[in-house]
Order: structure tokens, then sequence, then C-alpha cells
């Protein structure tokens, strides 16, 4: 089980820096400071965030999906936040990530990683390459 993990993020982590090079994914800022209960602060790049988000973690050895539950800028709470380049925020992730990560943004006009399927990475269709029994030729009449 621990292996399959591992390829998956493997696999994850090279699907999102290709995206990254495409353009269709960016930091969205760094992880400086880890607190207890998924809390950790972030050095942030201009741009939007809000509760709900999905960002994507990645580390050197780890690349996976986390949720933005809450947003908080010195005590107060925010629900959506435009943030300015380097701004440090605090945000309670859905898992516990690390100081050093990095986390990605997909932009808005992208569907999210799960629901995408890379063509290089689905298997073929196997309907396709398995003709039916009713349209094989009778070899035994002929």
């Amino acid at each position: 089980m621990v292996i399959c993990e591992a390829l998956a993020q493997l696999v994850m982590k090279q699907v999102v820096r290709r995206r990254e090079q495409l353009g269709q994914m960016s930091v969205a800022g760094e992880v400086i400071h880890e607190f207890s209960d998924y809390i950790v602060g972030a050095k942030m790049r201009a741009g939007t965030v809000a509760v709900g988000d999905e960002m994507v973690v990645v580390r050197k050895h780890a690349c996976y999906k986390a949720r933005i539950q809450s947003i908080q800028v010195k005590d107060k709470p925010y629900e959506r936040l435009d943030v300015v380049d380097s701004q440090e925020i605090g945000l309670r992730l859905t898992v516990a990530v690390n100081e050093g990560a990095q986390l990605m943004k997909l932009p808005v006009s992208l569907p999210s990683i799960p629901e995408e399927r890379s063509q290089e990475l689905s298997p073929p269709d196997v309907s396709q390459l398995i003709e039916p029994e009713d349209s094989l030729t009778d070899t035994d009449s002929l």
C-alpha cells in the first residue's frame, strides 16, 4: 500500500510540474511556519484564496492535495482573501503540511486534479481492443 501511495505521489508531482511549465498551475505560496491541528503560516504570492480552495502541496519527496478549511490574518478570519505578494497568512488545511512545502493552485478556469484524467496515463478502453464474438467469422463452415 505504501508503494502505491508513493507512486501516486510521484506521478502527481510530475503532472503538477508539467502543468506549471504549461502555465496551467502556479505557486500560490510557501509554508514558513508549521503549527498543530493542520494550521500553517504561509508566505503567499499575489492572488485570491478562499475557504474550500484546493491546493496541491509539493515537497521534495511528496505531493498531495489539501483543501483550505479556514483563513486568518492577524486574528481576523476570512472566507475569501485577496493576497498581496509576500503577505503572510494563516491557513488551516485538511492535512498536515511541513515547513518549506510549496502550495500550488489551479487557475479558476481549469478543473481540479481529481476530475481530470491524463490521456497519457489512462489505460486504453479494452472494448476497443477486443472485437465482440458475434463479429468474428465462423471458420468451421468454410
